[in-house]
């Protein structure tokens, strides 16, 4: 089944310089002949002393000093870094200042052909530092002319919990940016303030509101200026990270008071005009001047991206096919992404809320809410539909797949190395026994990119199809993701990538998708900075290039856990479910919780983690190559740990001898990467130049990354009158997407109480006990205690369910008749309790008793239901206690017989067909099917078992009249009782709705009647009702 097809467009990047010219220079010093001229030849280019600059002004002047001064100290020291940056201009395709830029958008088409412009190769697009901008924009904010025109706002992080308002304050330390999370009291003043303040304010208008009430000129100014100072209103003059480029968005805002401050915005303007100076130099020393800035001498004022010009950008049609359908079939190879962080807050959140929806803020609050600073089966029975299936718990499901795949990899590895193997090929047989074993169901977002790069002889081999792809991963959530930055100097790269988040709005109309927007550290923002590429903007700490009411405020979002596995967030004012995006890559686990929070929140729903993983072995001195057809997984790579290597970390080791050690590893090249997280340096171990920047490094690090380089000239396509290039490629996909649960809030939630304390209407307790001593508990002292209360009629209703968080549990809630006052309730309800509990704690069957607050769960029930679903509860709470206390209720067969028929019973109570009801299970089994990553070996693990003891217990329902009288009259007796509770409920909800809370009310059956492993045990049960329907419906002749 083909899920991706691309979507029409690619990105190539490349270096600056040929990697052929690098070639030659590696050959003509390979014999130790002195570099010097050769390297004075080579960076005596302007462009290339015009990148060195961008990259480092220090380095620049020193490299002007060594190219005029022979006798320039350390020189070795210095060529070898300059040797470095040539490696990194030859090599590296990843963008960075004017060592490598993209190609413009290129096209699909009959043939590959990729031309460049000779007369203009590239094209440079200049910005501003965004580091230099903020302090220019701060400089303004206290300028005395502006000051009083100035808009404030509220501080985006700021909301109100309890008497106090919270917020994040940002400073400056040693020139990074450090938060603090800062409170002050919510006074009537201050909420009047936030008021006014939300829409903008100046300090003008926020003094003369606290005047009108009667505070004086002097102290309105000076609480104003207080709350300006502690950032709790916050200037409209804040650097952005989407929009126009920084210090344009700065003028166009400056010039709404030309009048005011005329020679400054002529200033900025002039600046403008240096950012496409020709003399570099001249450039940052004017630049400096004009700031009044003290620049660092290492870091440039100017960031500059490269662009390069093409005649021709086209790849053929059919190597896109060829190359799309292998890609494809790599998707078994998608292991997701477990983020531990995330599961730890829908865990943590799920325990305290339930499934109550709060606001955001509150949620991520380290204090008050659960932040986002987080660093075996049971004995009981109910087990014999579980018996020969190799189910683990929640936590342990998602390493099924692992744990096979450890297998497949490492049966692999070892295959390889006993044949002296350089390469691992995978067969479709590999790949058909991947699928097999295939636990994690691959979920694609609705666009993403394949990134990596293609080898070939010529452009004619690729349309051929003679070409290798190098890859190196699929990035979503989103298409734009690895494009945005880039956007800002193309044009037509900008179309395309609107399209592209266009094509991802349209697939999903029932949400929106919001961009983050966050300056988390000012060195970092020319990375983060992209232009305005989606309507609507969620800042956090920056300023917003949206509109004001396209703008989400964090203290906008509500947020939730729907059945403890889906975090939603919501808008209170659009009223529709937000899914965050950052349409740029890069480190966001660096920034404030908040930020880190929601970026890994755009993966959550899918997470596509398709890559070579070497699992336990990925330390092992050596590793093959990997392929699968035409597609190079993963490279072959060197692992060495360098204190098992002592003679090659002595500083006096040999060329020749340092070489030897490298040879006489299993399969080592003559060019190699030398790996330092992202940063790959090509190698040459026949060039002393390069041998001796492996050798320092040999001796500063434990471990050594060495991964085979591939891009030789011959395999480079790429090409100019300069020479070959080495590339990587970007090509954005469409992917068959799933729809987002859409969030609709029952906004009737409010009106319906929520809390029940103790000595309220509803009673609450947990008993802490064993999972089958619960059960014990339940046949012989609930049932009893139930009994008398229902009929001194101290109580009208109650319900128990089982708990195992953190430890086994029963819960009990008993409801006051509004027939008798709440004292006369307790005076005769609480001692007859205390008894109970007393003799329970006495026999040692019970270790705990805990008196609680009832929290209802009116989002998972409804507000308009919530009430009539307890009625159900207490009817079937009712029916599986007789079920308990009846002959047949310490038999495991008749336990299931009693599940099968009672979700069958409560179907046919709401008036369900038979394919209706095929329809519900098979939604409920596929819920399961996912959570416990269902593959096909554990699927036919659940069929056999069907087949060998479960297939006579579900059929049960077909034989009504042979199977336990006794039994199916406890059923129809909860039909009876609940006869006008269920029609309530058919009453108040639509048919989606009542999908919803059947699932929920089978669910809480399942609980009551099994003593425990109930996720485990809902799994098979509901896959057996709906196979047992599904033949039903076969037999019966009816479609679905």
């Amino acid at each position: 089944m083909k899920c991706i097809r691309p979507f029409g467009f690619y990105v190539f990047r490349k270096p600056l310089l040929p990697v052929d010219g690098l070639f030659n220079f590696l050959d003509q010093s390979s014999h130790r002949e002195p570099i010097a001229p050769l390297l004075r030849t080579i960076f005596s280019k302007p462009e290339l002393q015009e990148a060195i600059y961008y990259a480092s002004p220090y380095l620049y002047e020193q490299l002007q000093q060594w190219l005029q001064n022979p006798a320039f100290p350390r020189k070795e020291a210095f060529q070898a870094t300059l040797l470095k940056y040539l490696i990194r201009a030859s090599t590296r395709s990843t963008p960075y200042g004017m060592f490598a830029g993209c190609l413009s958008p290129g096209q699909f088409g009959a043939s590959t052909k990729i031309t460049f412009n000779e007369q203009r190769p590239f094209t440079k697009y200049n910005r501003l530092h965004i580091k230099w901008v903020a302090l220019i924009q701060e400089q303004f904010s206290h300028h005395p002319k502006l000051y009083s025109k100035l808009s404030f706002f509220p501080n985006d992080s700021l909301y109100q919990y309890g008497s106090k308002y919270r917020y994040i304050y940002s400073y400056l330390d040693n020139n990074a940016r450090q938060y603090s999370l800062c409170s002050i009291d919510a006074s009537p003043y201050l909420r009047t303030l936030l008021e006014v303040a939300s829409s903008g304010a100046t300090t003008e208008k926020l003094v003369t509101t606290l005047t009108e009430q009667e505070i004086s000129p002097s102290q309105a100014s000076e609480f104003v200026a207080e709350l300006i100072q502690e950032q709790v209103i916050v200037c409209e003059l804040q650097p952005g990270v989407t929009g126009e480029e920084a210090l344009n968005a700065l003028i166009a805002k400056l010039k709404h008071w030309e009048s005011k401050i005329p020679e400054e915005i002529a200033a900025l303007q002039k600046m403008q005009e240096l950012l496409h100076a020709p003399r570099t130099s001249e450039q940052h020393a004017t630049f400096t001047e004009f700031l009044s800035l003290e620049a660092e001498k290492n870091h440039s004022v100017v960031h500059s991206d490269l662009y390069f010009n093409t005649q021709h950008n086209t790849v053929s049609q059919p190597a896109i096919g060829k190359l799309t359908k292998t890609l494809d079939k790599l998707l078994v190879l998608d292991q997701g992404n477990y983020n531990r962080n995330i599961e730890r807050f829908k865990e943590k959140f799920y325990h305290r809320y339930e499934e109550q929806e709060v606001p955001f803020l509150e949620a991520l609050d380290s204090e008050w809410g659960i932040g986002y600073e987080f660093d075996q089966k049971s004995s009981a029975s109910d087990l014999s539909l579980w018996n020969n299936i190799e189910l683990a718990s929640n936590e342990d499901a998602s390493m099924v797949q692992w744990n096979y795949w450890k297998d497949f990899v490492t049966r692999k590895y070892s295959k390889a190395l006993s044949e002296g193997q350089p390469e691992i090929v995978l067969t479709d047989h590999d790949l058909g026994l991947l699928q097999e074993h295939h636990s994690h169901r691959t979920t694609l977002p609705t666009t993403l990119t394949a990134f990596g790069s293609l080898l070939a002889e010529s452009e004619e081999a690729v349309s051929q199809g003679n070409f290798q792809f190098v890859f190196h991963q699929f990035a979503g959530p989103s298409g734009a993701n690895l494009l945005g930055r880039f956007c800002y100097g193309s044009p037509a790269l900008r179309q395309q990538v609107e399209a592209l988040v266009q094509e991802e709005e349209r697939a999903h109309p029932e949400v929106i998708f919001a961009e983050v927007v966050h300056l988390s550290d000012q060195q970092e923002g020319m990375v983060t900075a992209r232009p305005t590429l989606r309507r609507y903007e969620i800042p956090f700490l920056t300023g917003s290039s949206a509109k004001r009411e396209d703008q989400i405020a964090l203290s906008d979002l509500m947020i939730s856990v729907k059945q403890g596995r889906e975090i939603v967030l919501r808008s209170r004012q659009h009223n529709r479910r937000v899914i965050p995006r950052l349409s740029v890559a890069h480190n966001f686990h660096r920034g404030q919780p908040i930020y880190r929070f929601l970026g890994d929140l755009q993966y959550a729903e899918q997470p596509l983690n398709v890559r070579w993983h070497w699992s336990i072995l990925e330390k092992q001195r050596f590793l093959p190559r990997v392929s699968y057809q035409n597609i190079i997984l993963s490279r072959a790579t060197w692992t060495l740990i360098t204190e098992q290597f002592p003679t090659l970390k002595a500083k006096a080791v040999s060329d020749e001898h340092f070489r030897k050690a490298l040879q006489d590893l299993p399969h080592f090249p003559r060019y190699v990467q030398l790996v330092e997280n992202d940063n790959e340096l090509l190698i040459d171990i026949e060039n002393p130049y390069t041998l001796s920047l492996l050798k320092t490094a040999f001796r500063k690090k434990e471990i050594i990354t060495l991964k085979e380089y591939l891009w030789s000239p011959d395999q480079c396509f790429i090409k100019d009158q300069q020479g070959c290039y080495p590339h990587e490629i970007i090509i954005p996909f469409i992917g068959q997407s799933k729809p987002y649960r859409a969030t609709s809030p029952d906004q009737r939630a409010a009106t319906v109480r929520r809390t029940f304390t103790v000595g309220s209407e509803w009673w609450y307790a947990k008993i802490y006990t064993g999972e089958k001593t619960a059960d014990k508990l339940l046949r012989s002292s609930v049932k009893p205690l139930v009994d008398t209360l229902l009929a001194q009629g101290l109580i009208d209703r109650w319900f128990f369910i089982r708990y195992a968080d953190p430890d086994p549990h029963l819960r009990l809630r008993f409801h006051r008749p509004p027939t008798l006052s709440t004292t006369d309730f307790y005076q005769a309800f609480l001692p007859m309790l205390h008894q109970w509990c007393n003799t329970l704690l006495q026999s040692g069957q019970v270790r705990k008793v805990q008196q609680d607050t009832y929290q209802r769960e009116i989002e998972r029930y409804g507000a308009n239901t919530m009430e009539v679903s307890e009625d159900l509860f207490f009817h079937d709470s009712q029916s599986v206690l007789d079920f308990l206390v009846s002959p047949e209720g310490l038999d495991e067969q008749a336990r299931w017989q009693y599940a099968f028929a009672g979700i069958d019973h409560l179907l046919d109570d709401f008036s369900y067909t038979l394919s209706q009801k095929a329809n519900l299970l098979e939604r409920l089994k596929e819920a399961y099917f996912d959570e416990f990553k269902v593959d096909k070996v554990l699927k036919h693990q659940m069929d056999v078992n069907y087949r060998n003891y479960a297939r006579d217990t579900v059929e049960c329902l077909e034989q009504e009249n042979q199977w336990a009288p006794e039994l199916r009259q406890l059923l129809k007796q909860r039909s009876v009782n609940s006869r006008n509770t269920v029609a309530e409920i058919i009453n108040r909800v639509n048919r989606p709705t009542l999908d919803e809370r059947l699932f929920s009310y089978i669910h809480m059956f399942f609980n009551r009647l099994f003593m425990a492993n109930h996720r485990q045990l809902e799994l098979i049960g509901y896959y057996y009702l709906w196979k047992y329907y599904r033949s039903a419906m076969k037999k019966h002749k009816i479609p679905g």
